[in-house]
């Protein structure tokens, strides 16, 4: 019988790549952040909100695919054939593609303009997507039963899945915080929709980076000093 979920050591390859992807990703988005509400930026996303949403999506895209294909495979000795892969990864750009549909309707359901500013709602969608979907994708790749598993019966395994299972629920969260200075009449321009919105997703997922790494450590070395004693 094999030992449950959460008693079972990770790889030490997979550990230590991940709390390396993990700080250089914290690092990334610090920067990506500070240029993003640094005035004199042609990226600024109080000015040009659309232009800066685009290089963040085009940033998580190209850390989650690179994380996923650069990911040691642990202890596992199955191969993917090149057809397989292909085949997962078409399947994974068309999951991409309805969760961004998703989320553009949720924030319609939620206040969002239905005939304004749909570039601006769909953007949010697509940073919506790529911080909250795109990181479980990667990691736990298109099998269901585990995305079950992970946020369903919140029973990840040690590692990429507990760390994604944080991150996604923070990039959430974040994203929910970032909507309520929008109705404030505050009228400053950072609160026209979706920018706080963005940002709180962006600041979530950072957190959840950042948080998902502690508990990695934490209970990668409680459970190692465990398995030795």
């Amino acid at each position: 019988m094999s030992a449950p979920l959460s008693t079972r050591l990770p790889n030490k390859n997979v550990y230590n790549f991940t709390l390396r992807c993990l700080f250089f990703q914290i690092l990334a988005l610090i920067c990506i952040s500070f240029i993003l509400l640094t005035n004199d930026s042609a990226v600024n996303i109080i000015s040009n909100c659309l232009l800066a949403c685009e290089l963040t999506i085009t940033y998580f895209v190209t850390s989650c695919v690179s994380f996923s294909v650069y990911l040691p495979q642990g202890n596992t000795s199955i191969t993917t054939t090149t057809f397989v892969k292909v085949k997962n990864g078409l399947k994974g750009c068309g999951l991409y593609i309805i969760s961004i549909l998703v989320f553009h309707c949720i924030a319609v359901l939620y206040g969002a303009p239905f005939f304004e500013s749909v570039a601006e709602t769909f953007h949010f969608a697509m940073v919506m997507t790529s911080t909250a979907v795109l990181p479980p994708l990667c990691a736990l790749g298109i099998n269901f039963s585990s995305w079950i598993r992970v946020f369903a019966q919140n029973k990840p395994e040690l590692g990429p899945e507990s760390v994604v299972q944080i991150v996604t629920i923070l990039s959430i969260l974040g994203a929910w915080l970032g909507a309520f200075p929008i109705p404030l009449d505050w009228d400053r321009p950072w609160q026209i929709w979706p920018i706080t919105c963005v940002l709180g997703s962006i600041l979530g997922h950072i957190v959840g980076l950042f948080c998902g790494a502690i508990h990695l450590m934490y209970s990668y070395r409680k459970l190692k000093k465990f398995k030795i004693t």
